[in-house]
Formats: C-alpha cells, structure tokens, sequence
C-alpha cells in the first residue's frame, strides 16, 4: 500500500513540474518585452550611434540668448503598427548605439521636454523620423530635424496708448487650455509666451484692461486661422475719436501680425511681415462683447436650462456680414441639418429661407434687422435648452463680424453643456 501512495505521489509531482514548465515557457503570451506583438516575425536592429538631432532655430528664446544644447531632448520610438510606445529615453545622450526590435515599422521622436498648454520663454521644438526592422537585418536613423511646434506671443502698444496708460495694464492671452497675463512691465519687453497648438488650426483671445486716459477701459477680441510654429505680435492702439465721436469713451484696437521668426531672432532684419489688416486706416473695428460675463471665459450650462446669454455687437460702420460658426461635440452639421440649422450661418444673408425661418424661431436677428445695423444683441438664450439635449459636451459659437468698411472682428463664445446640480 505504501508503495502504490508513493508511486502515486511521484506522477503527481512529476504532472505538477510538466505544468509548471508549461506555463513558465512563454509567460507573456506571445507578446516580446516592448509589447509590439511582432515576436513570431523575427527581429532586427536600428543603428542610433549615427543618430544626431538638429534644430531650426527660427526663435530663441530671449531668456535664454544661446544656441540649444539637445543632449537633455526625450526620445521616444512608437510602433506604428500598433500606436504603441516601446522604448524612452530621457536624454538623448543615454540612447545606445544600437537597439534590437522586432519587425514591424516604427518612428522615432525628438522633443525639447513635455509641451504645457502655455509657458513663458520655451519653445517646444518637436522631430519625427520613420524607419522599418527587417528580419536579420540593421537600419539606420541619420538626423531628426526638430522644429518650433507652439505658438509665440508677444504684446506691444502703439506710441499714443503707451502716453495714455496708467500703469496698471494688463493683456491676457488664451489658446486652448492655455493662459497667460502679461503685466505693465511684460507688456512691450520682448517677453515670449508660448502656447500649445491644435494641429490645424487655432484661436487667439485677448483681453486688455487697465486705466486708458483716467478711465477703466476692457477689450476683449480673437484672432483665428493660427498655427504652431507662428510668432504672433498683438499690438494695442488707442482709436482717435473724430470731431463728432468727441466725449465717448476710450476706444482700443488690437492688431495681430505674423512675424518672421529668423527677424526675431536677429533684431536688426525687419520684425514684422504685414498681413491683410483686419481694421481698415482711420476706421474702428467692431466690438463683440459678453453681457456680464467676459466673453474669454467659458460658460457653464446645466442639461435642459434655459440661461439668458447675451452678446452685444458694436459696428460703428454698420454691419455687412454676422457670421456664426457652431464648433461643437455633439450638435453635429448632420443633427444641426435635421432641424433646419446649418454649423455656419450669415444672419445677415441666411442661405436659405429654411434657414432664416430656423434662425427667426430661436430668436435670431436676420437680414435687414442686422445689414447696416450699428448694434445689435445677440441673443442664444432660446439656443441653450439644446446643448444638453445629445449628451454633455463643449461648444463653441465663432463669431464675426464684418462691418461696411471691411473691418473683421471675430471672437469666441465658449459654453459647456454640464449635468443638473443637486439641490
């Protein structure tokens, strides 16, 4: 008996250690140690001792006044079969000289550190290389050419406003996510921001306020159609009334010009490469402004609230053109469509008279209520039950307006569709 029960325990012991080795053989299922999945296709290697990193240096940054050291760039190697990271390296110095991969195609980032969605005086300068592993065989990765990959920032005032400030000046910038205020004595330095970009496009808001002439005075305005890589200069000028404009309250004018970048870095090229100008000479541009609130800001609205929002637009020439441009995450062009809406309208010219009578019902001015009108409220109060109505989710209502001089000013109303508070 006692010899059966110890035959027993040894075949036991001995399917127990078979298992064992078993499940020890591959314990990660098929997948290599990078988690590219690419094991059953071999493997091959990528030279990086070769591998030098380069940057346009378009702009430095004037706090740092000296040529970029990229021996503490991050480098990171992405499989593009599968989108995943399989390798990082701090520092570009601590890369090996060779790397051992498994087949497949893949690209290689350089980066000057973590882009923040704004920061003063760093530009964030960006590479990217493609290379494929082939079985057996040894690649190579020469240079990753690094480019300027935020946005630039700098703020001025022209002479006249500069005579007319008090000293307690201040401009705001928002792109996206990201803020910075300039102070009195930021404002005109050369000091930089520098603002993470959307790939397409992007939207500069400004906001000026502090004491012009013995009176607080605020302008709010945006600037569309920006893109990473730009340095843009905004400059605020002081309006001179005419004869019949004296007595009304101080007026600003802000202009947002594309600088050349190399000119920037060595003074003594010429700055600034005009653009077409958004506000004609010896005319005022138009004013969109939000009814107690700041028109920067984004506004929350609860699920099926109606909240009384408010826009009051100024054209001192009269309005030509009120375009809105719906930006959002959820009302679609398709679910806009099947209602009678359109993303983009002109309630000046409405495309349709489908369309106006949509626009007329959610009590929108149209057509000759807002041609040659010189202000104008603009009113979403009834738009506002519908953010909510498709899920929670940001929107963005674009504006312009274009007056019968030409003059554009576009700003953005930001609105953000948010559950029901609890009482």
């Amino acid at each position: 008996m006692k010899a059966i029960k110890k035959l027993v325990f040894i075949c036991l012991a001995s399917i127990l250690g078979l298992c064992s080795a078993c499940m020890n053989d591959n314990p990660d299922f098929g997948r290599d140690d990078e988690g590219t999945g690419n094991t059953n296709q071999g493997e091959g290697q990528v030279r990086l001792a070769g591998t030098s990193v380069s940057v346009s240096v378009d702009v430095l940054s004037r706090a740092d006044g000296k040529a970029i050291n990229t021996d503490d760039y991050i480098i990171r190697i992405y499989s593009t079969d599968n989108n995943l990271l399989v390798k990082e390296y701090t520092r570009y110095r601590d890369m090996p000289e060779i790397l051992t991969l498994n087949v497949g195609n893949y690209k290689i980032e350089a980066l000057s550190h973590d882009v923040k969605p704004a920061e003063w005086e760093k530009p964030f300068y960006k590479g990217t290389q493609t290379f494929t592993i082939k079985k057996d065989e040894v690649t190579s990765v020469d240079v990753i050419k690094c480019f300027l990959q935020n946005i630039m920032v700098t703020v001025d005032l022209n002479d006249d406003l500069k005579q007319k400030v008090g000293g307690d000046q201040s401009i705001t910038i928002k792109v996206g996510t990201g803020e910075l205020t300039f102070n009195n004595n930021d404002i005109g330095s050369g000091r930089a921001g520098f603002f993470e970009a959307a790939e397409v496009s992007n939207i500069i808001i400004v906001h000026f306020q502090g004491t012009v002439d013995g009176e607080w005075t605020e302008e709010q305005t945006s600037f569309s159609n920006v893109k990473g890589g730009e340095h843009r200069n905004i400059m605020f000028n002081l309006e001179i009334p005419s004869v019949g404009d004296m007595g009304l309250s101080v007026k600003l004018d802000a202009v947002c010009k594309k600088v050349d970048l190399l000119a920037w870095a060595n003074p003594g090229a010429e700055d600034i490469l005009p653009e077409d100008p958004s506000v004609n000479p010896g005319t005022s541009a138009p004013t969109i402004v939000g009814q107690g609130f700041n028109i920067m800001d984004e506004i929350e609205v609860e699920k099926d609230e109606t909240k009384t929002i408010i826009v009051n637009i100024t054209a001192d020439n009269g309005i030509q053109n009120l375009k809105v441009k719906i930006d959002s995450e959820t009302l679609t062009p398709e679910i806009l469509k099947s209602v009678g809406l359109s993303s983009e309208f002109d309630l000046a010219h409405p495309a349709n008279a489908d369309l106006e009578k949509a626009l007329k019902s959610l009590g929108f001015p149209v057509g000759s209520e807002v041609i040659g009108v010189k202000y104008l409220v603009f009113d979403i109060t009834q738009f506002t039950p519908l953010l909510g109505l498709y899920g929670l989710a940001s929107h963005n209502f674009i504006i312009t307006v274009v007056d019968q001089a030409n003059n554009t000013r576009t700003a953005t109303l930001a609105l953000k569709s948010i559950a029901k508070k609890t009482e």
